[in-house]
């Protein structure tokens, strides 16, 4: 099967899609049960769309452009079960043809196959995270989108324009889901191995990261909210605590 996916053919990418299709539209159509992860996000996004606010009026950690996202599926959709489970199915297919282009392009593998689009699928339909709308399958589309410009700048090894661009998809996809924060230490690594000037091209990096985070602070700014979004958004993720046992 693999061997059959070592190609650039048409058949190959329909037999791609097609394979996708069988494994994941049964579970669609079978009635798989509602889990708590989805209840959580429709409910968020009902309630945004009946005018309250996070972090304001809803006290939850989930993240800013996550929340975004699935108040815009409740005002477009209202709560429906089937794009909950239909647009999962879209992202994950586009993030896996995406990163199958980046590597083509680039020539990360010896030859130019739907390998890492077949492989990426597979994955994505092995792991909770990634088979449901969840922050970190949003976060994770916006990560394989900035790839392209971070492979680029690997290869050319000096400054460009492209770093900005990475470290605002960067930002964005840690406004879904704080932790993919550390896709930037490794592009921050990645600046000093391969530039010239990793000091410029490093701040050029951390400004396109920073510039949708000021401008997500400044609305909250304008909301009286944001010390709640510094408590619910930045510093849980990043509270490590412990609890030891003791006989008193």
């Amino acid at each position: 099967m693999i061997r059959y996916f070592r190609s650039l053919l048409l058949s190959r990418l329909l037999a791609l899609v097609l394979l996708f299709l069988a494994i994941r539209v049964p579970l669609v159509f079978w009635g798989v049960p509602l889990t708590l992860p989805e209840l959580k996000s429709m409910v968020l996004g009902e309630r945004m769309a009946n005018g309250y606010l996070l972090y304001r009026d809803i006290f939850d950690n989930e993240a800013p452009l996550a929340a975004g996202i699935f108040w815009l599926i409740d005002l477009l959709t209202g709560r429906s079960v089937l794009v909950y489970r239909i647009l999962p199915m879209i992202l994950l297919f586009i993030q896996a043809l995406r990163l199958n282009s980046i590597f083509n392009r680039h020539n990360v593998l010896p030859d130019r196959t739907f390998l890492p689009a077949l492989l990426y699928l597979v994955a994505g339909s092995v792991f909770f995270e990634l088979d449901t709308l969840t922050p970190l399958l949003l976060g994770m589309t916006f990560i394989v989108f900035s790839l392209n410009y971070l492979i680029s700048f690997s290869k050319e090894g000096e400054n460009n324009r492209q770093l900005f661009k990475a470290g605002f998809i960067l930002g964005l996809g840690a406004l879904c889901y704080l932790p993919l924060v550390l896709f930037l230490i490794v592009a921050i690594f990645a600046i000093i191995l391969f530039a010239s000037g990793s000091v410029r091209s490093s701040l050029l990096l951390l400004c396109g990261f920073i510039f949708p985070y000021s401008l997500v602070l400044t609305y909250y700014l304008y909301t009286n909210t944001l010390t709640n979004f510094l408590d619910f958004h930045l510093f849980p993720s990043w509270n490590f605590k412990v609890d030891f046992y003791s006989s008193l």
